[in-house]
């Protein structure tokens, strides 16, 4: 049997309770015992046989690298920026898309330090083996702090997430949003994908759903019913996406 325990912080706990759900799924069919259990600190525990752990070991580190990414990456960089409020809607738009700035590089860089052994605590994995990421995440804050004028000037702000934009890599062609029996549905390229509420610093469903959007970085939007959607929400997409937005009633 593999067995593996992660601790976790407060912050991360739905996150790490739609990890559970998604991995249950997955091993169904198999012996498994896959709990999230809340406490001080919180930890995700995994028993199953090494062979179905050896089946799904790269779901597994891109689930506990994302973890990394959606949490102490803007974490870090909202922590060291000067006068900051992450109430403001396009000051939480700026912290999106550099969370999600040359990710794919981050991604890689963890997961080439990243081994499950029976634990993992997640802060310390993180204080100790990512020194240098963190240093890189806290360099963008200092960069901000340097050129606080961008901060000031929305117009001037908007100007700079859509240039930082062309630091994401485009995951999709087409990405459509409908909004249909009191739910929101996300289709990238055909697959309905789960609007997971997994952002700590997000209020609301649109939060979470912007910061997918930025994620995906997608050619072309279409968002069907649009006039049930927030209309801050359809805004914020406007500026970011502009003529690649299509609205249909």
């Amino acid at each position: 049997m593999w067995e593996f325990s992660l601790f976790f912080p407060n912050e991360l706990f739905n996150y790490f309770c739609q990890f559970e759900t998604e991995l249950k799924l997955i091993c169904q069919n198999e012996k498994n015992c896959i709990r999230v259990v809340a406490g001080e600190p919180n930890v995700f525990a995994v028993a199953m046989p090494k062979k179905v752990y050896e089946q799904n070991i790269l779901f597994i580190k891109e689930k506990i690298i994302q973890s990394i990414l959606v949490f102490y990456k803007p974490k870090t960089i909202i922590h060291d920026i000067r006068d900051f409020s992450i109430n403001d809607q396009n000051n939480k738009m700026l912290i999106d898309i550099l969370t999600n700035f040359e990710i794919e590089s981050d991604k890689k860089e963890i997961f080439s330090k990243l081994s499950l052994c029976s634990r993992l605590y997640l802060d310390s994995f993180v204080h100790f083996r990512l020194k240098s990421m963190l240093a890189a995440w806290k360099e963008m804050a200092t960069l901000i702090n340097q050129n606080s004028i961008f901060l000031i000037d929305d117009k001037v702000k908007i100007d700079l997430m859509r240039f930082l934009m062309n630091g994401i890599s485009n995951k999709s062609s087409d990405v459509v949003l409908d909004y249909s029996n009191g739910n929101i549905k996300f289709v990238q390229n055909g697959k309905e994908l789960s609007v997971i509420e997994k952002i700590f610093y997000a209020k609301d469903i649109y939060d979470n759903l912007l910061f997918m959007l930025i994620s995906k970085s997608p050619k072309k939007i279409t968002i069907s019913n649009y006039q049930m959607f927030d209309a801050n929400f359809v805004n914020s997409v406007f500026n970011l996406f502009g003529d690649s937005v299509k609205l249909i009633q």
